[in-house]
């Protein structure tokens, strides 16, 4: 698997709701409204699942037995097992504190996505795959979900499914990344984790 790790995070300067964004691209698609969907709500903490913390406490993300912690500065890093020498899978959660560019008014959520290193771009020698996005709501915030893929086809291929979810401090990120077959087998690992991740400052529990 070939696909970048991606951005370098920064401090938010400009915060820009997501909302009108959405709005924006799902006008794009289709002149007539679509079905809102559900609101998620979070499930339980599978058994023997982990609650890993940011440093500064605005990410939290869940993760199986199986996965080793690579990052908590600024946001949460996680890889699997490697297999054949390589890493099976890597899940990195980063919230609006740690993205400094947020998008502009009126760019694409992709574009912003694409820009800010979050979405693996073709490179010399490298094929870039169709891109897919579908709007879901979280129990984090309502995002879009965005796929994309490098050297379709190919034993080298790799795969990005990448959330920019809304909050109330601006987007934050959820990117899975691995290859076709691993992520297809750990699918429902994926949606437990994209529903158990938290953004924000936890809210402080009353003594009793």
């Amino acid at each position: 698997m070939r696909i970048s790790l991606g951005p370098t995070v920064h401090l938010v300067s400009v915060v820009v709701s997501v909302t009108a964004l959405l709005g924006a691209c799902s006008s794009a698609r289709s002149a007539s409204p679509s079905a809102q969907p559900t609101i998620s709500v979070r499930p339980a903490v599978p058994d023997g699942w982990s609650t890993i913390a940011s440093d500064e406490g605005d990410v939290r993300l869940v993760l199986p037995p199986d996965a080793t912690i690579m990052l908590t500065a600024g946001s949460v890093l996680a890889q699997g097992p490697f297999y054949d020498g390589a890493v099976s899978w890597e899940v990195w959660a980063t919230g609006p504190p740690a993205l400094i560019d947020q998008p502009r008014a009126g760019q694409s959520i992709v574009d912003w996505l694409g820009q800010s290193g979050w979405m693996p771009k073709p490179a010399k020698g490298l094929r870039g795959g169709p891109t897919s996005e579908r709007e879901t709501i979280l129990p984090a915030g309502r995002a879009l979900e965005v796929a994309t893929s490098l050297q379709p086809g190919t034993p080298d291929e790799g795969r990005a499914i990448v959330y920019a979810i809304e909050t109330g401090g601006g987007l934050a990120v959820l990117r899975f990344v691995g290859t076709p077959a691993v992520l297809e087998e750990r699918a429902l690992d994926l949606q437990l984790m994209s529903q158990l991740v938290e953004f924000g400052s936890q809210p402080e529990q009353s003594n009793p």
